[in-house]
């Protein structure tokens, strides 16, 4: 129920009927509901416990509920079972026998009374955590305390950060004696790291029987020689046992600031018990602080630990590597970060530090809370940052992150409100929770930030979110409500409602993180022991469970990657000597290639042979590649490029590649990285003493990967201009549209043209139309205006950049399939491809739209220039108006439901079944081809190809449209690569002029006038996009449609200013994208009429449409003769029949394919589709508008009805095909569509009738059977 609906009237009281009840009555009935802080709270509570607990004996009730919070399936109930033992060690002297009974009825029935059941919380953490510590990983039991893990990591490295001294040794060793005991209970337990446990918050607590507690029990105890077995010294435990005369000061002390915090161990006779196992952080954390503190290093261990979790945060997409300037003018340490990120937008950036002024007596229960002079001090940064910032020119919107750093104590900031400001924003963020943020997927700031203002605007809407467990939880609930706060589906949710959701969310991104980086450490055979993460944070990259990083060698920028197999581990070490701070792009990428290969040859070698826990160091040194033009090698043998020398004794190896040896990366085998890798395995094998002779290394290394098309380095000649781009480094970087672009935009935009009070249901065609348009308008006039305030050339130029990076993306994926396919599994490639081909079509369609509007309506109202942050947020609005306008079609064509949707912040909702059902599946039915199609090409790219010319005609049309040979067209696109290459630009700027000049140094372009050309290339400017010249049709400027004539797929090259010889700016890749769209329109029929200028153009690309649609008849035909059918192409209806030709027989129109199944007795009457794959909702629908079996209004009917009626006519007279076609007695007639790419006809055989059935022409043998 929404907070509107719940309304009290004060005024309506009745002082009869009301109870009597008095402010103390109130407040002792709030004290007996409230959960006790203490454990003389429970007791005023339940004063039975005591009793319950003073007769049993202690040293085994402690040791059995020590034992039970090691359970993970009680990880829920932690909180209860930590009262126990809280209670057992205050006042347990008796000398009762432990009973299974006498534990459940008190953490059940008499914590429940007393109302400490109350306290637990879901689970929200892992039951057992990882430490990558200088010493080796150690597991730790987090239990009551939040990011257990993440704090004690952090506090032990800030102190290990301090100067060497005798106490800080002191302390380290001690530190590492308490991890010891919780590494070993930990193992004791049996249960994996990273893994949550069980239980129910406040539900019943099922305590196993008296023999099942007493192991247990043996988790925690601990002999004497226990310990020295275990290395550790007794004399560094004994700060931390907690003796009988402390246990009073537990009764009084509130939960985290009790003795039981700094001392978890109880002395018993031969040893010790871990009274409190998650207990042992706390202690090492405290005793590390207190240390700190009492030797004078505490401003030194503040300063070390605000750096520890920088350089933490640093290692994720939340923060990235900035620069940050440490503070301090005595009353507030802290780090500093402020970043112009590009395009006017501010990020200002506060670590702060906890003060420890209160340490001891206020420790883990307590709160942070910054002083008068503090909060003053850091108000006083906030306000001076952000009011420079906003002097600075172009400055759009900023935000100030504040990021509490400390031990695990929580932090509170109360400062007074300021005004608030629409342009700056603020985010109050744990550490360890931006950490957590920004290691999984839509962590980075960008992201983030978004979503605060995205909470802003919500908020302000009358929505409010309760957001319970902070903005970690609020994240999880962020994606899992794609990308929203308030739940889509809730219709009729108005505000002012309170949204509210599940406080344990945070759990599956903290587990998502946790995989993510998997930190750890990994000994190394020269340098020890090395802290690590994962090299990809994606379970869908390439050896995800296998690779890792050296964090400390990023550091200091050298590449040194682990590729980790159980306890063996190979390290992969870059020489980075002779190259300094900036390592080749080359070299680093055959360096991580070759890692790659390193993983796969690891795994195959462990399940080949037994191995041992061995580790080994692979220096490798690459020199750079020859100079261009760089060749297949021919004299030279691979031995002679690659050479390896090994060191048993320090089991360490180097491999040196020659220059020479990037020659082989020519080769279609891939023989180059193979020969690398069957050295690894060499390398391996020697240095751990396994005998070699007789082994085929390259035999071992192929078999590693499991095709010899896996490769890394795609080092072939550049056959297209995008290739060139792309392999030159001026594509840019691809960066795919972030949902929280799509969200922020959207979010109220539907609010925007329909009023809530009309309701958030629109039904019924007409309605929907009518809104649809609307909203079209509205998305359409807020994209022109957002558009006029840019800067001209600085918008349109940041479009066709990042288009061109788009094409450069698709590109790269279709060049290097058959390497994917081998690398990721053909499943895997197809789920990735598939995603990658839609972000980057994503990309082209909303930069294109971009490009359109900009190019009328830029530099209007503002020079603003355009950076990622606002650029995406463009790209996201432009994708609305596209999908808007798409939509629109799919209704005025009667495709999908009239039914629109409203959700309750105005986001539009409406029914996908129809695109599901047709465009994903035809989508990924061409995906999978293209992407075989695109495999077997490879091998084919390293033989000559033959090339032929095109016919007279087409060259003729090709002159009469472009004003240029055909030759000159196509290399156009060629020779700009080329100039872009030389010029070392991405996008080209260029008066025409000059542009011609340099396309003629172009050696087949001298001599040709290139002029006309560019100006057909050309983009055509209007005074306004909304104004559509005379000449012009509607579906000029219909934005829903692709392949427009006066769109950049069409018009690509981009005139900034209307003078005779224009400025221009060039994209090559969008350029190639054009002609090849055109010419391949023209030469295959598909792009015809108004699409050409020339009147020889629509002449031959409409002969051209037709003699493909002969070709496709005939080939269907071909193939059905091939599968045992007798079939004919194009056959006239009296023909077949051997009847008279007759009006009514003529308008029957021929049979695109006729097949005979003698077996069968079955005549198949065919339509042959030669068809595009309908690549949007509306062209989908068009599609179908055309095959709907229907006769309109004026009598006219649709393709379908055609095919229809000719079976029809043909089954009436199956009898007169006997004679015809040699048959013995009357056959079977059935109608097919075949068509040559998925069409959206799957339904038309239950709409229509079986004639209609449809089947893809490489699915013809599995149809028939054959």
């Amino acid at each position: 129920m929404s907070t509107s609906e719940c309304k009290v009237n004060w005024s309506m009281h009745d002082p009869e009927t009301e109870p009597d009840v008095s402010l103390a009555d109130l407040e002792r009935l709030f004290a007996a509901m409230s959960p006790p802080q203490t454990l003389s709270n429970a007791l005023e509570k339940q004063p039975v416990i005591r009793a319950t607990f003073a007769s049993q004996n202690c040293e085994r009730l402690v040791g059995a509920l020590a034992g039970l919070s090691t359970e993970p399936r009680l990880q829920a109930n932690i909180t209860r079972i930590d009262w126990a033992i809280r209670f057992a060690l205050a006042f347990s002297r008796g000398r009762k026998s432990l009973r299974s009974k006498t534990i459940s009825d008190i953490l059940n029935r008499a914590f429940d009374a007393a109302r400490i059941s109350v306290l637990e919380d879901p689970v929200e953490s892992p039951f057992i955590e990882r430490l990558a510590t200088s010493r080796g990983d150690r597991l730790i039991i987090g239990g009551l305390w939040e990011s257990a893990g993440f704090y004690s990591e952090c506090t032990l490295r800030a102190f290990e950060a301090l100067p060497e001294h005798d106490i800080k040794t002191a302390a380290l060793d001690r530190s590492y004696a308490l991890l010891r005991l919780s590494h070993e209970i930990a193992l004791r337990t049996g249960y994996p790291p990273n893994v949550p446990g069980g239980g129910e918050p406040s539900g019943a607590v099922r305590v196993p029987n008296e023999a099942k507690l007493r192991t247990l029990a043996k988790r925690v105890r601990f002999t004497f020689d226990d310990l020295e077995r275990m290395g550790i010294d007794r004399d560094d435990l004994l700060p931390f046992v907690l003796r009988e005369e402390a246990t009073a000061h537990l009764i009084d002390s509130e939960i985290g600031n009790s003795p039981l915090e700094f001392l978890p161990l109880m002395p018993v006779g031969d040893g010790l018990i871990v009274t409190a196992p998650q207990n042992l952080t706390t202690a090492m954390r405290a005793d590390l602080i207190t240390t700190a503190i009492d030797s004078g290093m505490k401003e030194g261990f503040q300063r070390a630990l605000l750096f520890t979790q920088s350089d933490a945060l640093k290692s994720t997409h939340f923060l990235g590597n900035f620069p940050a300037q440490y503070r301090d003018n005595g009353e507030l340490p802290r780090l500093e970060i402020l970043s112009a990120m590009p395009s006017g937008y501010w990020m200002h950036l506060v670590q702060l530090i906890d003060g420890f002024d209160d340490w001891p007596e206020q420790a883990f229960a307590s709160t942070t809370t910054l002083g008068e002079t503090q909060v003053q001090t850091l108000r006083k940064s906030v306000t001076s940052t952000r009011e420079w910032c906003e002097k600075q020119p172009g400055f759009i919107e900023g935000i100030t992150v504040v990021l509490p750093c400390g031990v695990g104590r929580g932090f509170s900031l109360i400062q007074e409100a300021e005004d608030e400001r629409e342009s700056w924003a603020s985010l109050f963020i744990s550490a360890s929770d931006a950490l957590t943020i920004g290691l999984v997927e839509h962590g980075e700031f960008n992201d983030v930030w978004r979503l605060v203002k995205l909470a802003d605007l919500t908020e302000a809407m009358g929505f409010q979110v309760f957001s319970a467990n902070g903005w970690l939880n609020t994240f999880q609930w962020w994606k899992d409500n794609k990308f929203k706060l308030v739940p889509e589906n809730q219709l009729d949710l108005a505000p002012p409602s309170l949204i509210n959701f599940d406080t344990n969310l945070l759990l599956r991104t903290r587990l998502e993180a946790i995989k993510a980086a998997d930190y750890r450490t990994l000994m190394h055979p020269t340098k020890g022991i090395r802290p690590v993460f994962r090299m990809s944070r994606s379970p869908r990259g390439a050896d995800y469970d296998v690779l890792y990083a050296d964090i400390e060698a990023i550091d200091i920028l050298v590449p040194r990657a682990a590729a980790r197999v159980g306890a063996t581990v190979w390290w992969i070490e870059l020489e980075t000597s002779e190259y300094g701070k900036r390592v080749p792009d080359e070299i680093f990428r055959t360096w991580d290639g070759l890692t790659h290969w390193a993983a796969k040859c690891l795994k195959h070698v462990s399940e080949q042979f037994q191995l041992g826990e061995d580790q080994i160091e692979i220096v490798l040194t690459i020199a750079p590649s020859p100079p261009p033009p760089v060749r297949s090698a021919d004299a030279i043998s691979i031995e002679e490029t690659v050479s390896l020398r090994c060191d048993p004794d320090g089991r360490s190896c180097k491999i040196e590649l020659s220059a020479d040896w990037h020659r082989f990366l020519f080769r279609p085998d891939n023989l180059a990285e193979r020969h690398v890798a069957a050295r690894f395995i060499e390398a391996y094998f020697r240095l751990i003493g396994i005998g070699t002779d007789g082994v085929d290394f390259d035999q071992l290394a192929l078999s590693a990967v499991g095709s010899p098309n896996y490769r890394w380095r795609h080092i072939i000649e550049a056959k297209t201009p995008v290739e060139h781009i792309k392999h030159s480094g001026l594509a840019g970087e691809f960066r795919e549209i972030s949902p929280s672009a799509g969200t922020l935009v959207q979010f109220s935009s539907c609010w925007k043209v329909r009023a809530r009070e009309d309701g958030p249901r629109i039904e019924g065609r007409d309605d929907c139309l009518r809104f649809a348009s609307q909203y079209y308008g509205h998305l359409l006039d807020t994209l022109i205006t957002r558009a006029r305030g840019y800067d001209r050339e600085a918008i349109l130029g940041y479009a066709l950049a990042a288009l061109q990076s788009a094409e450069g993306e698709l590109s790269h994926w279709s060049a290097t399939a058959s390497a994917m396919r081998a690398i990721h599994g053909v499943e895997g490639d197809q789920e990735l491809s598939m995603e990658r081909r839609s972000e980057a079509y994503g990309v082209i369609r909303s930069s294109s739209i971009i490009l359109e509007i900009a190019h009328s309506e830029a530099g209007k109202d503002g020079d603003r220039i355009p950076g990622h942050l606002d650029f995406e947020e463009l790209q996201a609005l432009a994708l609305m108006v596209f999908e808007v306008a798409d939509l629109n079609a799919g209704i005025a064509y009667n495709q999908i439901e009239s039914r629109i949707h409203i959700s309750p912040t105005g986001e539009l909702l409406s029914n996908h079944e129809f695109e599901e059902r047709t465009l994903q599946v035809s989508g990924q039915q061409i995906n999978l081809r293209n992407r075989l199609t695109d495999a077997e090409r490879y091998i084919a790219r390293f033989q000559e190809k033959e090339t032929s010319e095109p016919e007279a005609t087409f060259s003729r049309a090709v002159e009469a449209e472009f004003g240029t040979p055909w030759e000159g067209v196509v290399d156009l696109s060629i020779a700009s690569a080329h100039v872009a290459d030389e010029r070392r630009e991405g996008i080209l700027k260029l008066r025409k002029s000059e542009l011609v000049a340099e396309l003629a140094k172009f050696e087949p372009l001298k001599g040709v006038d290139l002029a006309p050309a560019i100006d057909r290339l050309s983009m055509i400017r209007r005074p306004s996009w909304l104004e559509r010249p005379n000449d012009w049709t509607p579906n000029d400027i219909d934005l829903g449609r692709l392949g427009r004539r006066f769109a950049p797929i069409s018009r690509p090259i981009v005139p900034l200013d209307e003078d005779d010889d224009p400025l221009l700016l060039i994209s090559p890749a969008a350029i190639f994208r054009s002609v090849m769209f055109s010419l391949g329109g023209a030469m295959d029929g598909s792009l015809q009429n108004e699409y050409w200028l020339s009147r020889e153009m629509r002449h031959y690309s409409s002969n051209a449409g037709r003699l493909a649609g002969n070709r496709f008849n005939q080939r269907v035909a071909d193939a059905l003769s091939a599968l045992g059918l007798e079939a004919q192409a194009e056959v006239k209806p009296s023909a077949c029949l051997n009847v008279k030709a007759t009006p009514e027989v003529k308008k029957l129109g021929d049979i695109d394919s006729l097949a005979i199944d003698r077996v069968a007795n079955t005549v198949w009457i065919v339509e042959a589709k030669d068809l595009q794959v309908c690549r949007t909702l509306g062209e989908a629908a068009r599609r179908l508008s055309d095959y709907r079996g229907l006769i309109d209004g004026r009598g006219q009917r649709d393709k379908l009805r055609r095919h229809l009626d000719r079976v029809s006519f043909i089954r009436a007279n199956a009898h007169l095909l006997c004679k015809r076609l040699g048959l013995t007695s009357t056959p079977t007639v059935k109608g097919l569509v075949i068509v040559r790419a998925p069409q959206p006809f799957a339904d038309m055989a239950v709409t229509v009738g079986e004639d209609a059935r449809s089947v893809m022409f490489e699915e013809l043998e599995d149809f028939f059977g054959r």
